[in-house]
């Protein structure tokens, strides 16, 4: 696929992405958020994404991918980069020991929490995630205009909501 789009001259971007919180009841989310502060459970995590991350950064530099994200969505628990800082260092640093490219991050709905890391990457995804509205449809692969019209509406004005009028940051 890399090769493709090279030979179609296109630029490519790798991310990573761990959704610990993805599709979790109430009551495994509610424990999950309990061991967020636990230093023995993130140190174990951040270890194991260290060794889940550089191979893929390492595949990433034997097919010339222009672009390296360690981590999609960097909005959640211990991935934010808000006090884990060093954490987020380390795992840098071992990529830029195998990867020659880029390194970013993603910045969610205008988070400020990655600006600490500014300095340690070479650029920022901003992304705004306003929510996935096709829940909405009584029968998504039939929707009626009145409910493709209500999506789109909401999507426009969802990131808005979602993130208290702020923009951004540019």
């Amino acid at each position: 696929l890399v090769d493709s789009a090279h030979s179609a001259g296109l630029k490519v971007i790798h991310t990573e992405q761990l959704a610990v919180h993805w599709d979790l009841t109430p009551e495994e989310h509610e424990a999950l958020e309990t061991v967020w502060d636990d230093t023995e459970w993130t140190s174990a995590l951040f270890a194991e994404w260290i060794e889940y991350v550089v191979p893929r950064a390492k595949m990433a530099e034997r097919h010339g991918v222009e672009m390296f994200l360690p981590y999609l969505f960097s909005d959640v628990g211990t991935f934010s980069a808000e006090g884990y800082v060093e954490e987020w260092r380390a795992i840098i640093s071992e990529i830029r020991e195998v990867y020659s490219g880029e390194i970013a991050m993603n910045v969610i709905n205008a988070d400020e929490r990655l600006l600490p890391l500014v300095d340690d990457l070479d650029a920022v995804l901003i992304t705004v995630f306003p929510g996935l509205y096709t829940s909405a449809l009584e029968d998504q692969y039939n929707p009626t205009v009145e409910e493709i019209a209500e999506i789109t509406t909401g999507f426009f004005n969802a990131p808005r909501e979602f993130i208290g009028g702020k923009v951004p940051v540019y």
